[in-house]
């Protein structure tokens, strides 16, 4: 992982782009003449030729980025992917948010001679030289807040061989940018001063909370902040205790921990205090992993949440850390309420709200 994260500085200084009539592309246009790309969040148009796509390549991206996303009830892809002819890549098609290249060098069919125009010899030499090179990026080549990536072997079997290596490199630099996009649509607009004040002053602690958002409930040790609108109830949560124990970060005291805030905090239905929520554990599983959040050592939680009446539910995401200046513990959760829509957006919005989650009030922007 680490050789392939290098290979974005070092591959990209020896490819350049060029058009269709294999004439260098680049031209003087800054980055702010550019259209803005366009397109759902998402969506990867992949320019592959059609051999290459029906074979093992093609076969091993659809499997890589149209796999489930984790913790949602219902399967949806990571990605939502078009496989288009090179022939076929319009000047509409250039404009999308995300577009993968997708050249084997060694090929003589047609639409790889189209995208072999992309390389100059030099760098042909350079892929000879190191097999293992096998994708570069280079973001905002036609529009605005767009990321393209290239990946190319000699041969299929080359390429194959490093997808099935280091395919997840290839997820991660959408994955990545697709979070850098909801992340700045979140905050166009300044976060919310009144609320992350509040939880300065009473819980020592704060996260960025975009417009719109309200506080649903407050109490000495917990916070619930909302968005309700007509489809979407989009919640987050903070509480705290004490640190005295690692223990507290096994999967199970997670869980019950989670299941005592809900309990006694977050109800169904306001009016009916026993509707509260509880963690599925029957029919889906509870995933955790050990992470580093700023700095922090932290274990991410994610899973499906219900109702204790079974009337509603959906999928959660958490974080779990120690603040050693408050010698507290604090837990942090997104969750969601979106019946028959999809969710993996949604998810992907709260994941980037409990990244702004500080405990260090000197890391706060003025």
């Amino acid at each position: 992982m680490i050789r392939t994260m290098l290979l974005f500085f070092t591959i990209s200084v020896l490819f350049f782009s060029c058009g269709k009539d294999g004439k260098n592309n680049f031209t003087s246009i800054s980055k702010e003449d550019l259209p803005m790309s366009k397109g759902k969040g998402g969506r990867i148009i992949i320019v592959i030729d059609s051999t290459t796509a029906d074979g093992p390549i093609g076969q091993e991206l659809e499997a890589l980025l149209t796999a489930n996303t984790p913790g949602l009830p219902r399967p949806e892809p990571m990605f939502n992917i078009n496989f288009v002819q090179p022939s076929k890549m319009n000047n509409s098609l250039r404009m999308y948010k995300n577009i993968m290249y997708v050249t084997i060098l060694n090929s003589d069919t047609r639409g790889n001679r189209w995208l072999q125009k992309n390389f100059d010899a030099a760098s042909v030499e350079r892929v000879k030289e190191d097999p293992g090179l096998f994708m570069y990026p280079k973001e905002n080549e036609f529009a605005k807040d767009q990321a393209v990536l290239h990946i190319f072997g000699l041969t299929e079997d080359q390429l194959y061989q490093n997808l099935l290596e280091n395919g997840e490199a290839v997820v991660n630099y959408f994955d990545k940018k697709e979070n850098s996009r909801t992340y700045h649509a979140l905050y166009n607009a300044p976060p919310q001063k009144g609320i992350a004040n509040l939880m300065w002053d009473k819980y020592d602690c704060s996260l960025d909370i975009p417009q719109a958002w309200d506080i649903a409930m407050q109490k000495d040790d917990f916070i619930w902040l909302r968005l309700l609108d007509s489809k979407i109830d989009k919640s987050i949560f903070v509480t705290f205790r004490p640190y005295t124990s690692e223990d507290i970060f096994s999967k199970e005291n997670l869980i019950e921990w989670r299941e005592e805030t809900g309990e006694k905090y977050i109800y169904g239905n306001p009016e009916r205090p026993e509707t509260y929520i509880v963690t599925e554990t029957e029919h889906f599983p509870v995933k955790t992993n050990e992470i580093n959040f700023k700095g922090k050592f932290a274990v991410k939680m994610w899973g499906l949440w219900r109702t204790n009446n079974k009337t509603m539910g959906g999928p959660f995401l958490s974080y779990t850390m120690v603040d050693e200046s408050s010698e507290r513990i604090y837990y942090i959760e997104g969750f969601v309420y979106s019946p028959g829509e999809d969710q993996r957006e949604t998810m992907r919005e709260l994941e980037m709200i409990l990244s702004t989650f500080e405990t260090e009030k000197e890391n706060q922007p003025s």
